[in-house]
Parts: structure tokens; sequence; C-alpha cells
């Protein structure tokens, strides 16, 4: 998979190189490219589905989106949010 270059925090890049190396199906889109603390992939094998991950904040959110599901304005299906202890 190529990673995208654009400037991302600590946190964010480390996750990002995670993402990069163990999960080959995963396309990282420009989605994000303006936010520091923010990614978006796309699966390869399902491009209708999409990941946003959200590092900002006292821990990490992250949204699953379908694009074929209109039953949510953003198109997600599930929502995850992981607080810091």
């Amino acid at each position: 998979m190529t990673l995208r270059t654009d400037p991302k925090d600590d946190i964010t890049e480390t996750l990002r190189q995670m993402i990069g190396e163990i999960i080959p199906t995963a396309y990282e889109t420009n989605r994000a490219e303006a936010c520091l603390s923010t990614l978006s992939f796309q699966s390869l094998n399902y491009p209708e589905r999409h990941i946003w991950i959200d590092t900002d904040g006292d821990g990490i959110a992250i949204d699953l989106e379908d694009w074929q599901d209109e039953r949510e304005w953003d198109n997600a299906v599930a929502r995850i949010t992981v607080e810091a202890t």
C-alpha cells in the first residue's frame, strides 16, 4: 500500500504506519489531508467501504462507512470511540 505524505501528528503518523504494514487492502485517501489528527482509508476489495480514524482529543474515534447504506446522513454503519484512561 502507498501511504500519503501529508503531515500528521505523532500518534496519527504512528497509526498510519501500523495500518500500512498490517492491512495491505486499505488504501489511504486524500479526504483527511488537511487534518493533522485524522486518517481516511478505503477498502481496495470493497470500494464502497470507508473508514475515518480521528486521534484528536482524549482517545481514538473510528467511523465505518458503507456508501451504499443511506440510513445515516454520512453513511456511517458503526461508530467506535476509545477513550484514554
